[in-house]
């Protein structure tokens, strides 16, 4: 299924594999500022990440300013991990430095 709601515009970098420094495994999870879920609501019935707060990523831009920390590290997160190399990359190039993907996303933390 297609998610709406696309941030960035440039379908390549959409696309494009991750960058060093843009994906992390779970174990940077507790030094996390915040953590956001980047999944539809209807996804999160199957279980959200602990003090994670949805933003879904048709939202994430207009709600960034006051949803997502500009200090600190934060982690993104959606069902694979996909969605939220979109959402990085699009916080980054608003200005949001150390925002990153949790490698695997939910179903990769949690399933595997």
């Amino acid at each position: 299924a297609r998610y709406a709601g696309a941030c960035v515009g440039d379908p390549a970098a959409e696309a494009a594999p991750p960058a060093p420094g843009e994906e992390v495994g779970a174990d940077t999870l507790a030094g996390a500022v915040a953590v956001i879920d980047v999944r539809e609501p209807v996804e999160t019935a199957l279980g959200v990440l602990p003090g994670a707060r949805l933003v879904p990523l048709g939202q994430l831009v207009a709600r960034a300013a006051a949803e997502v920390p500009r200090a600190g590290r934060v982690v993104i997160y959606c069902a694979r991990g996909a969605r939220s190399l979109r959402a990085v990359r699009a916080l980054r190039a608003r200005g949001w430095a150390e925002v990153v993907s949790l490698r695997g996303g939910y179903d990769g933390h949690v399933v595997g």
